[in-house]
């Protein structure tokens, strides 16, 4: 799944509403491309939080991938990179 653009209180209801029905057939890995995200806001990441954690309580990884400049500042600064992130993003960020 790819984001684009910005993932604020205007776009994150139907976004998790996806996330929701992905999330039911209980895939391995549900990967966020968000190299196209130019913003994100709290809610955004309310919505990625929940659906990671929804994720893991169903056996289920949830990444983002390939985060932008800001996007990225954004889930390094709440500690959230850890989390949210796959190995190969957050090998790329520690070499920056």
């Amino acid at each position: 799944m790819s984001l684009d653009g910005e993932l604020d209180l205007a776009t994150v209801e139907p976004l998790g509403r996806v996330l929701a029905k992905i999330l039911e057939r209980r895939p391995a890995t549900v990967a966020i491309d968000a190299a196209c995200l130019s913003f994100l806001d709290s809610t955004g990441i309310r919505c990625l939080v929940d659906a990671a954690q929804t994720a893991a309580a169903v056996g289920c990884d949830l990444v983002v991938r390939r985060p932008t400049t800001n996007v990225l500042r954004v889930l390094e600064i709440l500690g959230l990179d850890d989390f949210l992130l796959d190995d190969a993003d957050r090998d790329s960020t520690a070499r920056r």
